[in-house]
C-alpha cells in the first residue's frame, strides 16, 4: 500500500471495506479502533433504526497501516494524540469520525510504567484491581451522561414526562437491544410508557455501547435503565436464563443487581 497523504484518503478505505462486508440500507454500522503506541483493537456494531445491534465478525484490521498514517496526520505530530477512533459508516456510504482521547487508557499505560520493579503475580493482580476500579468509575460517569441525555429525547413532544425507561438485552461484548419508553404517569399509578427510539441520539448509542464492552463490568444480559423526573437515576441488572445464548449465568453474582445516581441537582 502507498503512503497516505489525506485523511481523505483511510476514510474511505475504512468505509468501503466496511460496506463490502456490509452493505447497509438502513442503520448504521459503528467501528471502535483503539490505538495505543505499536497496537491497535478493532470491534463494532451493526445497529439498526430500532434499537438492535449485532457484532461484526469481519472488521477492516488489515487497514492497521493507514490508521497508523491517519494517527500521523491527525494528531499534528503528536500534539492533539488520540487512542480512540469511532468510524460510523451511514447508508449511501457517507460516514462520520470522532476522535477522542481516553484517560484511562492513558492512566492504565502509565500504571504499567510505574509497576514495572513488581514482580509479575504482584503487577498482574495490582493491575486487575487498578483497572476494576477504573472501570467503576467510568461506568458511573457513563451512567450520570446518559441518563443527562435521555430527557433531551422526549422533552420536546412529551414535556411532562414523570419516568424514562430503557430497557436492553444483551448477549455478548457487541451485541445488544435498545428499547426506550417514556411515561407520564406518577410512580403509583402505571401505565402504558410511550416508545421513542434510543438510537435518535447516537453519542448516546456510542456511550451505551463502551460500558456495554466493558470487560470488568460485572455480568448481566437484562437490564432496566430508569431516568427519573426528579433527577435520579437507577439501574436494575438481571440474569433472564432464557437470553443465555452464548454463556451460563454468572455463578457468583447475585441478580438483580443494582446502581444508582442523580443525573440532576435539586432546584
Amino acid at each position: 500500500m502507498t503512503d497516505i497523504t489525506t485523511a481523505a484518503e483511510v476514510y474511505t478505505l475504512l468505509g468501503d471495506a466496511l460496506w463490502d462486508y456490509l452493505p447497509i440500507e438502513e442503520g448504521r454500522i459503528l467501528l471502535r479502533i483503539e490505538r495505543s503506541e505499536g497496537a491497535q483493537r478493532y470491534n463494532g456494531i451493526y445497529m439498526n433504526d430500532n434499537g438492535s445491534a449485532e457484532s461484526l465478525a469481519v472488521l477492516p484490521s488489515n487497514k492497521s497501516k493507514a490508521v497508523e498514517q491517519l494517527y500521523q496526520l491527525t494528531s499534528q505530530g503528536g500534539k492533539n494524540p488520540w487512542n480512540l477512533l469511532y468510524f460510523t459508516l451511514l447508508p449511501g456510504r457517507a460516514f462520520e469520525v470522532d476522535f477522542i482521547r481516553d484517560e484511562d487508557a492513558v492512566s492504565s499505560l502509565a500504571f504499567l510504567t510505574r509497576t514495572r520493579q513488581l514482580s509479575r503475580a504482584k503487577r498482574e493482580a495490582a493491575y486487575d484491581a487498578f483497572m476494576e476500579a477504573q472501570a467503576q468509575a467510568g461506568a458511573g460517569r457513563i451512567f450520570t451522561s446518559i441518563s443527562q441525555r435521555l430527557p433531551a429525547l422526549v422533552g420536546g413532544w412529551l414535556p411532562g414526562w414523570q419516568r424514562l425507561v430503557v430497557r436492553a438485552r444483551h448477549w455478548n461484548g457487541g451485541t445488544f437491544e435498545l428499547r426506550g419508553f417514556a411515561y407520564a404517569d406518577l410512580p403509583d399509578e402505571p401505565v402504558e410508557g410511550e416508545p421513542f427510539s434510543v438510537v435518535q441520539d447516537w453519542d448516546l448509542v456510542k456511550q451505551f455501547y463502551e460500558f456495554n464492552t466493558n470487560i470488568f463490568q460485572t455480568p448481566w444480559n437484562t437490564l432496566a435503565w430508569t431516568v427519573r423526573a426528579d433527577g435520579t437515576y437507577t439501574l436494575v441488572f438481571d440474569w433472564d436464563p432464557e437470553e443465555e445464548l452464548y454463556s451460563p449465568r454468572p455463578p457468583d453474582t447475585i441478580f438483580p443487581y443494582t446502581r444508582q445516581g442523580r443525573w440532576q441537582e435539586p432546584a
